[in-house]
C-alpha cells in the first residue's frame, strides 16, 4: 500500500460505513450500514491525500474515499467499523 499514513484498513477485509458520506468530489456515495471491500490505498501528491478503493458488495464498480492529509487521524475509525476479516 502506497501511502505514508497509518490507516486500519487491510485488503480483502469488509468494512462497515458508520455513516454516510462523500467519498470524492466527483461522486462515491458510501451508505452508513453498507459493506464495503477494502481493495488498495495510495497516495495522490498533487492533492495532499490518500485515496482508498473499496468495492460496494453487489457492486462490480469501485468507489474511493480521498482522505485529506489535514483530516484527523481518527476519522478512519469513525467511519467504518470492521465487518468481516476476509472477503467470501
Amino acid at each position: 500500500m502506497n501511502t505514508w499514513r497509518k490507516h486500519p484498513f487491510k485488503e480483502g477485509c469488509i468494512y462497515k460505513a458508520k455513516e454516510s458520506f462523500t467519498g470524492f468530489f466527483k461522486g462515491g456515495q458510501f451508505v452508513a450500514g453498507q459493506n464495503y471491500l477494502f481493495e488498495s490505498a495510495g497516495y495522490s501528491r498533487y492533492d495532499s491525500s490518500t485515496v482508498f478503493t473499496f468495492q460496494e458488495q453487489g457492486s462490480s464498480e469501485p468507489t474511493y474515499w480521498w482522505w485529506h492529509d489535514d483530516h484527523p487521524d481518527t476519522q478512519c475509525q469513525e467511519r467504518f467499523e470492521i465487518f468481516k476479516h476476509e472477503s467470501a
